[in-house]
This record gives structure tokens, sequence and C-alpha cells, in this order.
């Protein structure tokens, strides 16, 4: 049995093979003289571009399920008192006082965010439209797949409503 040379280079690609395979993203069969020469950061670039399009190939917008989930996971807690009967109220109390979030339980394109945080509104997703309430927002302007995600993001701090006169 011919014995390996090359440290942790021939273990990561060794483990990137074996790894892509398991994923079934490798289709082409890579030869293991060439394969085992090539540079650790072509294999770090290899892998990430599996792993990005592992992610983009099952990407699917956020179901409601998933959503409150994670507002679970933020520390948001379903509110004992209902906004309204034809939505979920969360609510997340903290120092800084109480924030609010309410979706309507059958369509995902508003929601109301309210409380003493810089991002309270009631925010609609843009349809190219005049609205005469809410702030409009497309989601996939910010890098989100729908209004849920735009939801959490702004919970979540990761984006951030900016006022402009």
């Amino acid at each position: 049995m011919a014995k390996r040379s090359g440290g942790v280079s021939s273990f990561f690609s060794y483990f990137l093979s074996h790894f892509l395979l398991w994923l079934g993203l490798q289709t082409i069969q890579l030869r293991p003289k060439r394969f085992m020469q090539a540079s650790l950061a072509a294999h770090k670039r290899l892998f990430l571009q599996s792993v990005r399009y592992l992610v983009m190939r099952n990407e699917k917008p956020m179901t409601r399920r998933q959503f409150f989930a994670r507002m679970r996971k933020l520390g948001y807690s379903k509110s004992d008192l209902q906004m309204t009967r034809i939505g979920l109220t969360y609510e997340k109390e903290d120092e800084a006082g109480r924030i609010t979030v309410t979706v309507p339980k059958h369509h995902e394109s508003t929601f109301h965010i309210l409380g003493d945080t810089p991002n309270s509104g009631i925010f609609v997703q843009d349809i190219g439209r005049k609205t005469n309430w809410g702030i409009p927002v497309d989601p996939s302007s910010v890098g989100k797949a729908n209004m849920l995600e735009v939801c959490l993001a702004l919970c979540d701090g990761e984006i951030y409503l900016q006022k402009t006169a």
C-alpha cells in the first residue's frame, strides 16, 4: 500500500472529496494524484463553493412555523394579550421596555413592530404602488426571501430602519 505524504493538505483533500461524495455534489471524478497535488487554497475554495451551492439549492422561503420558532429563540414569547383575533402577537420584555410583534394569520405581507425600538412601525411588502399606510419594504432589496425574514432581521438587529426626510 502506497504511503501518503502531504500532511494537512492531503487530509483536507481526502475529507473534502468524501464530503462532496456524501452530499452528492461531486459529479466529476477527480484523479487522486492531481487532487493531492492541488493547493490548500484551491481545496478551501472548492469546499466553500460546494457549501454555497448546497445552501442556495435548499433555500426556501421561511415558513410561519420556522418564523415563530426563531422568534422564541430571540427571546420573544406569545403574548397573553393578543392585539387582534386575526393575528398572532409575540412580545419581549427587557430592561429597555416591551416590544410587541404582530403578524396576521393568513398572509405574511405585513407585520407590526411596536414598542421602544428604533425599528417600530407597520411594515408592508412593496408591490410597486404607493401605499396609504405602512412602510413599504422590498424583501429582495435587503437580501431576504419574504417579509417574515425581514421581520426577524429587524427584531434581531441584523438590519435597521433608516428614517429619511
